[in-house]
């Protein structure tokens, strides 16, 4: 098996096939988007780290973060106003999307959610200017891997709360109530 480095994979895109320094930076957004949008949606989601409960306390001045920094308390921590101001600084995030971000009046849950929503505006203006080229099929291509990326952040929350079938517990109930029926004639 070969493992090629990305920036191998670059010059081999960029000697083959060429593109323009516009396309370029807008995949480099979008990837950037889809990395910020994975960080997120795990800060959120209750794993080893403390998750994120949407309360008024994640949603403070920057200035006055009360949240601990300790490994329970990270992905909180990251989804606050005091963790965007650090993207911010190490510029994972522009001043405008920090704010926008803010600014949407959206618990801090849905930011990965948002930033998938960025990811296809920004391809459609792409498309839209010639940016990107490709025909109907690319475009419908792109639109369905960004639902479909979307469709499995919701499953994993799904799996996570293992929800079992309601065929499944009927089952059991009709199981359970013909032995409950048919015992005392077993005995």
């Amino acid at each position: 098996v070969l493992f090629l480095s990305s920036s191998t994979v670059d010059m081999i895109w960029r000697s083959s096939q060429g593109f323009s320094k516009r396309a370029e930076d807008l995949v480099t957004l979008c990837m950037r988007y889809i990395r910020l949008s994975h960080t997120f949606f795990w800060a959120q989601t209750a794993t080893s780290s403390n998750g994120l409960n949407d309360c008024e306390e994640y949603l403070k001045d920057a200035n006055e973060c009360k949240i601990p920094v300790d490994d329970e308390h990270i992905g909180p921590l990251l989804l606050s106003p005091y963790g965007l101001k650090a993207l911010e600084r190490v510029n994972q995030l522009s001043k405008e999307e920090k704010e926008g971000l803010m600014g949407s009046c959206l618990p801090p849950s849905q930011y990965a959610y948002i930033l998938l929503v960025w990811v296809g505006v920004h391809l459609t203006e792409g498309l839209k200017n010639g940016t990107l080229r490709g025909g109907a099929g690319f475009e419908e291509n792109l639109y369905r891997q960004l639902a479909t990326l979307r469709a499995c952040m919701f499953d994993i929350d799904d799996f996570r709360a293992g929800r079992m079938p309601l065929a499944y517990v009927q089952l059991v109930q009709v199981l359970v109530d013909s032995l409950i029926v048919i015992s005392p004639f077993a005995l």
